[in-house]
């Protein structure tokens, strides 16, 4: 599952929650392209981030290595 979260005053807040990284992405891009706010998309393990801004957007996957 992939969640959208908007960027507010208090901080990013879940707004929606998608099965895909397509549909979350053009959810969250029409969402960004009508508000100008900033989004970000975050699956279940946060091990890919995807930012959306009225300038544009990038997705990163993020490898998570346990340090002892």
């Amino acid at each position: 599952m992939i969640t959208i979260q908007v960027l507010t005053d208090q901080g990013w807040m879940n707004e929606d929650e998608h099965p895909t990284r397509d549909t979350a992405f053009w959810h969250a891009r029409a969402k960004s392209d009508a508000s100008g706010q900033t989004y970000r998309l975050v699956n279940n393990d946060q091990s890919m981030v995807c930012l959306l801004t009225s300038k544009g957007s990038d997705c990163w996957d993020i490898e998570t290595e346990l340090v002892a």
